[in-house]
């Protein structure tokens, strides 16, 4: 089914996929030093329990005993899983998976979710954003304590009744905050480099929060819908557009030129934009024509257009190693490495 978020793990480079089939799914690197990338084409395992579309993923943190995942979902909730290798096992690549907390306050689907240090927000169609606190390292101990009974099987083979019942027994968890301005749906939410978040709606506008004060301190006026947001490490925000357009914005410029350059090219709906891990110039975007294209922001022609998807791409992120990612509409993840052609596909469903 659709492939809608994506997110990559360092170090490890496991990633995380979004899915409309219900499910998240963990996969194995496709990087440059993976030598067997996209082996086997299956996932390493399943996050079942949520009731509808799983819309964003996140991963949130690694720690010394497990890695915590984030996927929202257009049940209107959010969910956090403890991740971690099984113990004795004789394939490196088998994971043990158990849910640590559903948040729920959103009244509309949730559309993206971002982790920052301790904490993480969500985007939702509600027309807010909130603020939520990621889970403590000994709530994530005493969640796999219990792994073997409420972990999910890499082949999907627990049935529906099984899943819900694991569902239902996740601990609820409130958010921290909400972030009230935006007048429609809000598609996109990045944190910034000073810990505050930048969000995009459908509203038109890209907005910057104060997490502490609640409030909205920057309010620019992109002219179209913003369906995603992506903040680079020198702190420009990217937003990708209903018209086509990919924006770059500079929120520190002060003659009023807030935008910073807009990038023609794309011959649909762009969806999602992601900034480089290990160049703060390049930037790729996720369209509806079916390609991904690499830019440098410098200049206004991509260095790259890709033929990514047999329909449309709707999700990008960037590796660790120089590699990234794309999802869409024909269930499969594509890898990307710079300088050469498509180089695997992993059906994500």
């Amino acid at each position: 089914d659709w492939v809608v978020g994506l997110s990559v793990l360092a170090p490890s480079g496991h990633i995380l996929s979004a899915s409309y089939d219900g499910k998240a799914r963990v996969w194995a690197s496709m990087g440059s030093s993976q030598k067997d990338a996209g082996a086997g084409k299956e996932a390493l395992t399943v996050l079942s329990g949520h009731f509808d579309a799983v819309t964003c993923c996140a991963w949130a943190s690694e720690g010394s005993d497990a890695t915590v995942a984030l996927t929202g979902s257009k049940d209107f909730s959010l969910r956090s899983w403890g991740i971690v290798s099984k113990k004795g096992s004789a394939d490196a690549k088998s994971l043990s998976v158990a849910p640590i907390f559903q948040y729920s306050g959103h009244e509309g689907s949730v559309q993206a979710v971002a982790a920052e240090r301790a904490t993480f927000c969500s985007a939702s169609w509600d027309k807010t954003l909130k603020v939520w606190q990621l889970p403590s390292e000994a709530e994530v101990a005493n969640a796999m304590s219990s792994v073997g009974a409420a972990s999910s099987e890499p082949k999907g083979k627990k049935s529906q009744k099984t899943e819900a019942k694991d569902a239902s027994a996740v601990k609820e968890r409130g958010c921290l905050c909400t972030l009230i301005g935006h007048t429609q749906a809000v598609t996109g939410a990045a944190w910034g480099r000073e810990g505050e978040v930048f969000s995009g709606g459908w509203d038109n506008s890209v907005r910057g929060w104060d997490v502490e004060t609640q409030q909205c301190t920057t309010s620019l006026n992109a002219g179209h819908a913003v369906n995603g947001v992506a903040v680079s490490g020198n702190n420009l925000i990217a937003s990708a557009h209903s018209d086509r357009l990919v924006r770059v914005w500079d929120p520190r410029q002060s003659d009023g030129s807030l935008v910073r350059s807009s990038l023609t090219s794309h011959k649909g709906w762009v969806n999602a934009v992601a900034w480089s891990r290990n160049n703060e110039h390049h930037l790729i975007s996720a369209s509806h024509d079916h390609t991904v294209k690499l830019w440098d922001v410098r200049s206004s022609i991509p260095l790259h257009t890709l033929a990514a998807h047999e329909g449309k791409a709707l999700a990008v992120t960037f590796g660790y190693e120089g590699e990234f990612y794309s999802g869409g509409t024909d269930g499969k993840i594509s890898c990307f490495k710079l300088g050469s052609e498509l180089s695997d596909q992993a059906p994500a469903a």
